[in-house]
């Protein structure tokens, strides 16, 4: 069982209180461990990222074809994550050193950015707006809402909202996280998956089968949650993802492929850490 990066957020102390209480559960539950199978664990943001990249070739069939391999998009609660096998020089002269990592005969890029999953995207963005979590003014919302994360109560107020107000707002987090921005990306076959596919699912751009976008229709989806009274956090949580997938380099008319499912098999790191334990 591997925890991401929910735990990785949480102090030590808890964290480990957290693994021991669920190890002594299946310890005792008569399952049988593989061999060198750790167990219970917090997974690296390395191996989170690999997994997911993983699953989604496995899925599309391109895992004995890297040169047709798609790029991996997740979206978690705690972290976000990218992963592809690099084609252009570009991508290995000017990567960050830590972003490149060696599979098999080749380099693949990868990068787990935590506090940029979606719910820690949206406390640190209102952590961000006018006021303190008792009263948080905020331009990503269009009515009262109170919320709670990570032992912190927020009362929000709207306070001019709209788009390009949230979208400041939000910009301003991100911008923080200093994103790196691949420009072989706008070449790349995309696959984006968990809340990248949640939201557009909510907000009407794909059915639950997915299906492939271009990120202006986040936008126009942001655009219009913004605007209505009806809604919750769309407006913030669709802002945030139009502008990390922006930051990422891909502009307006890329297009990105948004799945739960390839071929009847979820879409998520959980598989690509199956095939990884059966090869061993």
């Amino acid at each position: 069982m591997k925890a991401t990066a929910g735990l990785r957020l949480l102090p030590a102390e808890k964290a480990d209180t957290l693994l021991e209480t669920v190890r002594t559960v299946l310890d005792n539950s008569g399952f049988v461990k593989l061999s060198g199978d750790p167990g219970v664990e917090i997974m690296s943001d390395l191996n989170e990222g690999i997994y997911g990249w993983v699953t989604i070739n496995y899925l599309l069939g391109h895992i004995s074809n890297p040169g047709a391999s798609a790029v991996a998009l997740d979206l978690g609660g705690g972290s976000t994550q990218i992963t592809f096998l690099p084609s252009a020089a570009s991508t290995l002269q000017e990567s960050p050193d830590n972003f490149l990592h060696n599979h098999e005969d080749s380099k693949i890029y990868t990068h787990s950015y935590l506090g940029l999953g979606l719910m820690s995207a949206r406390r640190e963005i209102l952590q961000a707006a006018d006021g303190g979590p008792e009263s948080v003014a905020s331009p990503c919302f269009t009515k009262d809402i109170s919320w709670s994360h990570q032992n912190t109560d927020f009362n929000v107020k709207p306070e001019n909202p709209g788009f390009e107000t949230c979208r400041t707002l939000v910009d301003s987090v991100i911008h923080a996280k200093s994103i790196h921005s691949p420009a072989e990306l706008e070449q790349r076959s995309i696959v984006a998956f968990s809340y990248f596919f949640d939201r557009a699912v909510e907000a009407g751009l794909v059915g639950e089968e997915g299906g492939v976008i271009a990120i202006h229709q986040y936008r126009q989806a942001a655009e219009a949650a913004c605007g209505s009274t009806e809604i919750s956090f769309e407006c913030i949580d669709l802002t945030f993802i139009y502008s990390l997938l922006n930051k990422y380099g891909l502009d307006d008319s890329s297009t990105v492929g948004i799945y739960k499912k390839i071929n009847g098999h979820e879409t998520s790191w959980a598989l690509g850490c199956a095939l990884n334990l059966l090869n061993q």
